[in-house]
């Protein structure tokens, strides 16, 4: 959406932290699965919804001189 030249990164970065959190044993993982699974139904609503397309519009204005 945003950097979409990023997005294997990002997703990589992802992946990577989630199997840090389960070799640390500080989650199972069940819960790494369920949230991943959380964040991309949440991030697939709100990027459908056109919720940010407001707050994209006043980010993207230049700036006034």
């Amino acid at each position: 959406w945003r950097y979409p030249q990023g997005r294997w990164l990002f997703l990589a970065f992802a992946i990577l932290a989630g199997c840090q959190r389960i070799a640390a044993s500080a989650h199972y993982p069940s819960d790494v699965l369920a949230g991943a699974a959380l964040g991309v139904l949440i991030s697939g609503y709100v990027l459908s919804s056109h919720w940010f397309d407001p707050l994209e519009d006043k980010w993207s204005k230049p700036p006034r001189a």
